[in-house]
């Protein structure tokens, strides 16, 4: 059985019949996990032949589908899309065959068969008709009930309008109208084909002459999304308007498109997102001169091993004329305000802090180390004497209680998943004792008293001589 040996089961019972060389498999009672391929071996001194394959294939009897009619309406109208389905259940059905007046239907040009679905695309009088469905299998076939359809024209004398253009958004009011040449009429609302439910948003104002209804929702949800229309009614007539399909707008979550870059070992993963809105927003994401679609979000993976021509990358984001755009640059770590060259003094027993401050808010998070330079390169990590202090932007080296070992040069080196940047200090520890005058300051001084008190003497001596 389906080229191994058949296993051992009480049921399969062979039997052999000689002189002539055959022999009979009896597999009684069958089951479905006797489905396979049959062969018989005969083996002999000099080889063995094995015979042609025989499939076994089981199927159960069929019970009746049911044809159901969607949308479930009383009245149907030329122009409208409809469905039928005839619905088996969780039988093992292998063709499902649609009837109307006991021949088949599916060669009709608007009208489209897949699986247990008809589709009238769209319906027409001359549809009207008695439907029914088969459902087959190998073994059996089962035919459905019936269904009485009848299609009518559409009344040409009620029509139904709307104060909005395709979508409207959610928190708005919207009106239909319904207007009808027909007099002394009953007028009834209906959405997706069931009466309109109650509801405080719901307003309903008719004409003294019930020639014409007005139907207000306020503020309009996104649940009141379908296909609305309105139904007269008198002794004599019954006529269904048009349908006006009613499209509620909702916005997403976010104000605005939202752009975020994560570093993976080889790579970025860069992410536009958009989402909660109805319609879904359309994205786009374009880097290094490629643009990728999507609606509500779109990702992409970019190789660092691939050469990147375009440092940055732009989100933008549309849902129904509405417009977001956000940014990311991706680019190795940078400070506008840092100067290499630049040299900091500080006098023994202070504290001092060196600090890289990088040019912006970068979405890949930069790693920071830092080294004393002067004599011998050497890695510095918190501890008593150091404190490094960092975050996505910047990194603080605290040196406390610094001493004249601490000069000389230091450097930060800072790597994130595009590249690396350093940054140089020179530290400059004065001791205490250099905290005085100098001596060419001292000098300044003692000439500048010495010249005051020589000027002071003059005066006195033209003083005295001119009171003589």
């Amino acid at each position: 059985m389906n080229g191994q040996p058949l296993p051992q089961d009480p049921r399969y019972y062979i039997t052999q019949n000689e002189p002539l060389p055959y022999s009979t498999l009896i597999i009684s009672p069958v089951s479905r996990k006797d489905n396979g391929n049959f062969t018989c071996t005969v083996p002999n001194k000099l080889n063995n032949e094995t015979s042609n394959a025989v499939t076994l294939s089981l199927a159960s009897s069929l019970s009746a589908p049911v044809l159901i009619l969607n949308p479930d309406h009383d009245h149907l109208v030329s122009g409208s899309n409809v469905t039928l389905h005839c619905n088996a259940g969780n039988q093992h059905i292998e063709t499902y065959i649609f009837y109307r007046d006991g021949k088949n239907i599916c060669s009709q040009p608007h009208v489209t068969c897949r699986d247990s679905y008809l589709y009238f695309q769209p319906i027409t009088e001359s549809d009207s008709g008695s439907y029914t469905c088969a459902i087959q299998n190998p073994v059996s076939i089962s035919t459905s009930n019936t269904l009485q359809v009848t299609i009518s024209a559409p009344g040409s004398g009620t029509e139904l309008n709307s104060n909005t253009l395709e979508w409207v958004w959610e928190g708005e009011s919207v009106s239909l109208y319904c207007s009808t040449q027909v007099v002394d009429v009953t007028i009834l609302w209906k959405v997706d084909g069931n009466l309109l439910p109650p509801s405080d948003r719901y307003d309903i104002f008719n004409n003294e002459a019930k020639t014409n209804s007005t139907l207000t929702i306020s503020p309009i949800f996104i649940n009141d999304t379908g296909s609305y229309t309105c139904e007269v009614t008198n002794t004599m007539v019954k006529e269904i308007s048009n349908a006006v399909n009613l499209n509620v707008a909702k916005p997403p979550d976010s104000l605005s498109i939202d752009c975020t870059a994560k570093a993976y070992i080889g790579g970025i993963l860069l992410t536009c997102s958009w989402t909660g809105g109805q319609p879904a927003a359309d994205i786009k994401l374009s880097f290094n001169g490629t643009i990728n679609k999507g609606q509500n979000m779109v990702n992409r993976s970019i190789n660092l091993d691939n050469d990147v021509q375009q440092a940055e990358f732009i989100c933008h984001g549309n849902q129904l004329g509405k417009i977001s755009k956000c940014n990311i640059t991706l680019e190795r770590p940078l400070s506008k305000s840092h100067d290499n060259n630049a040299v900091t003094s500080v006098t023994e027993g202070e504290n001092i802090k060196l600090t890289v401050s990088l040019t912006s808010q970068n979405p890949l998070f930069p790693e920071y180390n830092w080294f004393h330079l002067s004599p011998d390169t050497v890695n510095i990590t918190s501890d008593g004497k150091y404190t490094v202090e960092s975050s996505s932007s910047q990194s603080t080296l605290i040196i406390s209680n610094v001493t004249g070992n601490e000069s000389g040069n230091y450097e930060c080196k800072v790597r994130n998943t595009i590249g690396s940047t350093s940054f140089k200090f020179n530290l400059e520890v004065k001791s205490k004792g250099s905290g005085g005058l100098s001596g060419g300051a001292i000098a300044g001084i003692v000439i500048g008293v010495l010249a005051g008190v020589a000027l002071i003497g003059v005066g006195v001596f033209f003083l005295v001589k001119k009171l003589k």
